[in-house]
């Protein structure tokens, strides 16, 4: 089967995921063909009413944007995925997937869900050919988002990023309402305390070890990423959408992998799938992809008293605490105040301190941010004061930052980085339990 034809099959599906979406990305090198510059970024952003176009007649991979239509939804995006310096041995046959997922994916997959299913929360678990997406919707109104948005967390920086209103841009036109925001961070810090607790508990029971952001050249990855960036610039791969690393960034085939649904826990419809032989054939042929597709209805499901639930659990936990401890705990210093401490740190290694002299591209890579975040932590720097120093790197534009930091916003990167990488030396040195 041809991949047009197979998005022809499952476009109700696919359609239906984007129910509560004003846009979609398509993403793909068949847009060269369509007037765009193959060394630009080859992604299309246009109103959700493209959808077919953009599938059925293009023939792009599609994403879902985090943030419902006028701000009244908000998708939990959880990802995790095998990381490799080689991508190539990943993507080179089924057999070689099969045995990645059997001994890195799955025992991560079946410890994320069973939380997830233990609290209630309806999710669905959309498997990709190097990992998995984890999709929670929730809607405005109901007891979970406003719990959510009590928990969640913004610098006033951020804020006045949410609220900036750009007319020619549809992620921000309408600007994003505040408690959306708020949702979208609160769905951070419960993806923080999930990754946490598998970092706990699951050390050792995968064959790649397991880290926060791809922290190692190979790992198995929580990627919490996403948490790193404002809502309005986040997107996911749709469910059912074509994959196309292994065809068209790894030259290996014409015909590109799809993502394959392995999991749905609903109010109507309770499906698991663990076979990973049946679950990787589907990604390789497209007829047995949209076979399996015809199970699914393609909405992501909405959760609400679970949800609730386990931002209760959150409430209650020592990361709460910790995640009051960084917001609340300290006063920022000054701008310069934080490099000036850390070249005058007699305990901080040279590492730490050229890293600081040298930010980019060194401040944006996982295995160098986990190592200075640690020295940092462990020699009694704040977590505030550490992303002050991230900060203050980032916003000097002496350094060529290829980021728009203004867009993204610089507080939420550092604040990523401090917060996350602090926990985790608590959670390995410090014998914290989450």
């Amino acid at each position: 089967m041809e991949l047009r034809e197979y998005y022809r099959r499952i476009f109700p599906r696919l359609e239906r995921s984007f129910e509560h979406c004003h846009y979609v990305l398509g993403y793909g090198q068949e847009l060269i063909a369509r007037g765009w510059n193959p060394n630009s970024l080859l992604v299309i952003v246009q109103p959700v009413d493209k959808l077919r176009e953009l599938s059925v007649d293009w023939g792009l991979e599609v994403f879902l944007p985090v943030l419902g239509t006028n701000s009244d939804s908000v998708l939990l995006p959880f990802d995790f995925e095998i990381h490799l310096a080689d991508f190539r041995g990943l993507y080179a046959s089924p057999a070689a997937q099969q045995e990645m997922f059997q001994h890195n994916i799955g025992p991560v997959a079946e410890f994320l869900t069973h939380q997830l299913t233990a609290a209630n929360v309806y999710h669905m678990m959309d498997y990709t050919p190097s990992g998995a997406h984890i999709l929670v919707r929730v809607m405005r109104g109901s007891s979970a988002w406003d719990k959510l948005a009590a928990i969640g967390f913004l610098d006033d920086s951020v804020f006045a990023s949410y609220t900036y209103h750009d007319p020619h841009d549809i992620k921000r036109n309408p600007p994003v309402r505040t408690d959306a925001a708020l949702v979208f961070s609160a769905f951070g810090f419960l993806s923080e305390l999930l990754a946490l607790r598998a970092l706990q508990e699951l050390q050792g029971q995968t064959k790649l070890p397991l880290t926060l952001w791809d922290s190692q050249p190979d790992c198995m990855n929580l990627d919490l990423s996403w948490t790193a960036d404002p809502g309005y610039m986040r997107i996911i791969r749709a469910p059912f959408s074509a994959h196309k690393k292994r065809s068209q960034q790894h030259r290996l085939g014409p015909n590109p992998l799809v993502d394959v649904i392995g999991r749905l826990y609903a109010p109507e419809h309770d499906y698991e799938e663990r076979d990973y032989q049946r679950i990787i054939a589907c990604m390789w042929q497209l007829d047995q992809a949209a076979a399996h597709a015809e199970q699914f209805s393609g909405a992501v499901p909405v959760s609400d008293d679970g949800l609730a639930r386990l931002c209760d659990q959150y409430s209650h936990s020592e990361l709460a605490r910790f995640h009051d401890y960084c917001h609340i705990g300290e006063g920022d210093l000054q701008p310069g105040e934080a490099l000036h401490r850390v070249l005058h740190d007699g305990r901080l290694s040279q590492f730490t301190k050229d890293v600081a002299l040298n930010p980019n591209p060194r401040m944006l890579q996982p295995r160098v941010m986990r190592k200075v975040v640690s020295d940092l932590c462990c020699h009694g720097w704040h977590p505030r004061h550490i992303k002050n120093l991230l900060t203050d790197r980032y916003q000097d534009p002496a350094f060529g930052w290829h980021i728009n930091f203004a867009k993204y916003n610089a507080h939420l990167k550092a604040w990523a980085f401090a917060r996350q990488y602090c926990a985790e030396h608590h959670l390995m040195h410090d014998g914290w339990r989450v």
